[in-house]
């Protein structure tokens, strides 16, 4: 979720790969215990959000997980 426009889609689509790569960083350093836990996917969505903040000029607001795959 994003607030700053054309700017900021921009700077998403840019940053793509960058982003991409963060996010496979961290969910695969995740244990499926971590993820099943309570507030595990809400920890999730706050470590994405701060990862993706840290290259990002105009931050996001919010991370959605739509679909979670856990084996």
């Amino acid at each position: 979720e994003y607030k700053n426009g054309e700017l900021q889609k921009k700077e998403l689509e840019r940053r793509k790969p960058q982003l991409r790569d963060v996010i496979v960083d961290v969910a695969s350093k995740k244990t499926r215990e971590f993820l099943l836990a309570p507030d595990g996917k809400s920890q999730l969505r706050l470590e994405f959000l701060n990862r993706i903040n840290q290259y990002m000029h105009y931050k996001i607001e919010n991370v959605y997980i739509t679909d979670i795959l856990i084996e």
